[in-house]
């Protein structure tokens, strides 16, 4: 009776439609099984053999223009394996790699170079997200102190060749905490909870990283991300609105405000070209200032001197009271904050001469030249900003000229007496109303409690701050 029953049921359609069911779980299962096994899925990205790698090439590329920031070349073999360590820890994703670039709006090539040739790999950030692209063969994902740490190694400068990256916010060589004396002077603050989208100069990174303490309550790592500024001229391109993207953790939006230094006659033609009316006020002083090695006997120099020199006109140090020997003048890249110093402070109107020129490799293997910033030898002669060399870059090989004999100390710029003395801005859209965020913020930096946090973090305030502690 049991056996009847139970062919019964093998023979019912409740048996079949079973059967049917688990068959196609089974084959979907192992269709799957083999689809993930055949992509790699979660697998860990394909590298050189360590004994066989001879060097690693580090470029930051900006896509929208195809800038280079500076490449670095790591041959130290410490350095190598570290990075191939990173490269490792990278877990394959479902996305395909279908270009020989990635589409991103910058990214880091990393050229693995062996005996065979060169690896390419791809870092950029996206969304929220950190990844590794090898181009025509996948995607990996990264965790961020990876994408963190790969930065790091490309921070380090190599002294045969490669020009400094004065504008680089990865060439920023000091600790960017709070002192010893750091306070808190925000209390209650109306933007905790509505925070505005920020960009900026490198040179300001520190003001970006003050304000997310003071009003967020942020410690010095979570404001990194408040304040992790490009350049100058991306900070332009990012209030107008054709550089979409600000800071983590606000991707792909608008800035409310930026700080930055004055904008160059091209940033002022793109605003108004998009039609936006940028709103730009001093907060803060610093000094113009050119720079030298610690031991070029010239002490300063005047700003005829100087335009001279930057003109052509003066080609030898014994012209302007030094050694005999020929003057090698760096220049900055085009819309760079302290080339647009440059031609309005000090050259007014006048020609600069032929910048010095490097070969730089970008993009996939092609070469270029760009303007070579400044390197740091006997005969050179470079310009930036006081706060940059004093706070963010700092060399005990280089020394700052006095500009008509008067030093850029705090004092000669609060009245004006050092001739180069500048300010940073900050800069909105008018177009966003008296109520719009920037503009309110802005505001904020102009009172006396943001002028106090603006000193804190170091900057000449705009005046004397009554009330202090």
């Amino acid at each position: 009776m049991e056996i009847k029953e139970s062919r019964k049921f093998l023979q019912s359609k409740y048996f079949k439609r079973v059967s049917v069911l688990v068959g196609a779980v089974l084959l979907m299962t192992m269709i799957g099984a083999g689809y993930l096994s055949h992509r790699g899925w979660q697998s860990r990205i394909v590298l050189p053999d360590l004994n066989e790698v001879s060097s690693v090439e580090l470029e930051e590329i900006n896509t929208a223009d195809m800038t280079s920031q500076g490449l670095v070349k790591l041959s130290d073999r410490s350095k190598v394996e570290a990075l191939l360590s990173l490269l490792a820890q990278a877990k394959k994703t479902l996305k395909n790699s279908v270009n020989d670039m990635p589409a991103a709006r910058a990214y880091l090539l990393i050229n693995v170079n062996t005996e065979d040739g060169t690896a390419p790999f791809f870092l950029y950030s996206m969304g929220n997200g950190v990844f590794i692209e090898v181009p025509h063969v996948g995607i990996y994902r990264a965790a961020p102190n990876v994408g963190a740490a790969i930065h790091e190694l490309y921070g380090v400068i190599d002294p045969e060749g490669t020009p400094d990256k004065l504008s680089s916010y990865y060439s920023i060589d000091s600790e960017l905490t709070r002192g010893e004396n750091w306070r808190q002077i925000v209390v209650n603050s109306e933007f905790k909870d509505d925070y505005p989208l920020m960009n900026g100069s490198t040179v300001c990174v520190p003001l970006g990283l003050e304000f997310a303490r003071q009003h967020l309550g942020a410690t010095d790592r979570q404001a990194l991300k408040y304040a992790a500024f490009e350049t100058t001229k991306t900070a332009y391109e990012a209030i107008v609105g054709r550089a979409k993207y600000v800071t983590a953790p606000n991707e792909f939006k608008l800035a409310d405000i930026i700080l930055a230094t004055y904008p160059s006659a091209d940033e002022w033609a793109m605003a108004e070209e998009d039609g936006v009316k940028l709103g730009i006020e001093p907060i803060c002083y610093d000094a113009f200032v050119f720079i030298t090695h610690i031991n070029n006997p010239v002490e300063s120099l005047t700003i005829e001197q100087a335009r001279g020199i930057y003109s052509g006109e003066i080609t030898n140090w014994s012209e302007v009271g030094g050694a005999d020997s020929p003057i090698v003048a760096y220049q900055r890249e085009k819309d760079s904050g302290s080339q647009t110093g440059m031609e309005r402070l000090v050259m007014q109107g006048a020609r600069m001469a032929l910048p010095i020129k490097a070969p730089v490799v970008m993009g996939m293997g092609r070469l270029v030249n760009l303007v070579a910033e400044y390197k740091n030898e006997t005969a050179s002669i470079g310009y930036t900003y006081k706060y940059y060399i004093d706070n963010l870059y700092k060399n005990e090989n280089i020394k700052i000229l006095r500009i008509d004999g008067v030093q850029p100390n705090n004092e000669n710029l609060a009245d004006a007496a050092y001739p180069l003395t500048v300010s940073y801005y900050g800069v909105i859209r008018e177009n966003d109303g008296a109520n719009g965020l920037g503009r309110k913020f802005l505001d904020w930096i102009l009172s006396d409690e943001g002028q106090k946090c603006v000193e804190q973090a170091g900057y000449v305030p705009l005046r004397p701050i009554v009330g202090q502690d």
